[in-house]
């Protein structure tokens, strides 16, 4: 096991110093259309793996990771052979290429890096790095896709849609779940812009499947018919999505799925024994929302963290209703921006009565175990990246690399 971890992190850290000298947020428009385009080229420059598959294309602001899994897992059932690129990862890289319901390995995975390499030579250039990790990433999956002879691939979309990687692919589908505040930064300011984003997806004359209403859905409409692509709405229901989206695109029903089939980790994810914490990703509004209404009103105290270019305010507002005791930590991510914590922690005093700022997720932690009372449970949520180092502790990489599943044996705790 050792002897595998070792051959992915080594090739991890590989392609991660492609994130080296960029923590800059900037608007997906900056540099976005040549992205994508030299995104394709790169694609084409390796063979065009992406031809050899019907591609689907899905983005959205909330859910577009449960629709992507969704999908390919009804894929499976129909005995599709089907790939699925998801972003981002939880806890380790592989998890971003899952091959017939399987992570890739960690030595196919760091024989992909292996093979790429020689073939980025020009793309080592200091402007645009982050994004370019994105293009690299997305071709690896193209690629673990044609040599496993998939048939469907199924790519989630990393960020808004219309200046993403994944939008150099040819789609014979495209899912928009919904559309609402998310990346402001990035996509925004307005719900106008993001929908623009996410509607960039749509090209020829592939059927759209979405869950957007009002202003979005009519700029989702308006573009699908500039290209002669018809439109189906469905409710704002993931597993009716990922059903939709099967039917458009294999022409059956989607077949019934057994209870586990998209299950998801760090989303509504008790650990330990005792299950005193619980890990969700929610990382906008909309998902801390439904963080919220999942959770009846149990008591709770809240460890929240998150990086910058996010709504920091209506998400602290949104929790409030679930914790008086709110613990803060940074998060570092190569190639990302970290929040500042003492600007967090005067904005989260608006709306908390105890906000207690740590040093570093495993200290917060400790803080919120030692908070919580006897009926309360701890609540990791706010990022991904928070929730997938977290998880470690229960879950440890090296055993999610080595059994390709984020479900390995157990470590128990509290």
């Amino acid at each position: 096991m050792a002897g595998t971890f070792a051959l992915y992190a080594e090739a991890n850290r590989r392609l991660e110093s492609l994130l080296v000298g960029n923590s800059r947020l900037q608007p997906a428009a900056v540099g976005g259309a040549e992205l994508v385009a030299g995104t394709r080229a790169l694609l084409d420059r390796v063979g065009a793996p992406d031809r050899t598959m019907e591609c689907v294309l899905v983005g959205g602001t909330s859910g577009k990771g449960s629709v992507a899994t969704g999908l390919a897992a009804h894929c499976e059932r129909a005995g599709v052979r089907v790939g699925l690129h998801t972003s981002p990862y939880l806890q380790v890289a592989t998890e971003k290429i899952r091959l017939d319901g399987q992570y890739i390995g960690g030595a196919e995975f760091a024989e992909l890096v292996e093979w790429i390499w020689p073939h980025l030579e020009a793309w080592r250039d200091p402007a645009h790095l982050r994004r370019r990790y994105g293009a690299v990433s997305l071709v690896l999956a193209a690629e673990a896709m044609r040599r496993h002879g998939a048939q469907v691939g199924v790519f989630e979309v990393g960020c808004g849609g219309r200046f993403d990687p994944v939008n150099a692919l040819a789609a014979r589908a495209v899912a928009i779940t919904t559309v609402g505040l998310d990346h402001v930064a990035l996509l925004g300011p307005t719900l106008a812009d993001i929908a623009w984003q996410k509607a960039g997806l749509i090209k020829s004359a592939a059927p759209v499947v979405t869950a957007a209403r009002g202003l979005p859905l009519q700029i989702i409409q308006r573009e699908a018919a500039s290209y002669g692509a018809p439109v189906r709405c469905t409710p704002a229901d993931n597993a009716a999505l990922a059903g939709a989206l099967f039917e458009v695109c294999r022409g059956t029903p989607a077949p019934r799925l057994p209870p586990q089939a998209v299950r998801l980790p760090g989303r509504l994810e008790p650990m330990g024994v005792q299950q005193w914490v619980w890990l969700d990703g929610a990382h906008n509004p909309e998902k801390l929302a439904y963080l919220v209404r999942q959770l009846h009103g149990r008591p709770a105290v809240v460890l929240f963290g998150a990086l910058a270019g996010k709504s920091h305010r209506p998400m602290l507002k949104i929790l409030s209703r679930l914790a008086r005791t709110l613990v803060l930590c940074p998060i570092e991510v190569p190639g990302k921006l970290p929040t500042d914590l003492a600007e967090l922690t005067r904005q989260a005093q608006e709306w908390f009565e105890r906000v207690e700022p740590a040093p570093n997720p495993e200290a917060a932690l400790a803080f919120a175990l030692h908070r919580r009372q006897p009926d309360q449970i701890v609540v990791v949520t706010g990022s991904l990246y928070l929730v997938g180092r977290l998880r470690s502790r229960w879950y440890p990489a090296e055993r999610v690399v080595e059994a390709r599943s984020s479900w390995p044996p157990r470590l128990d705790g509290p």
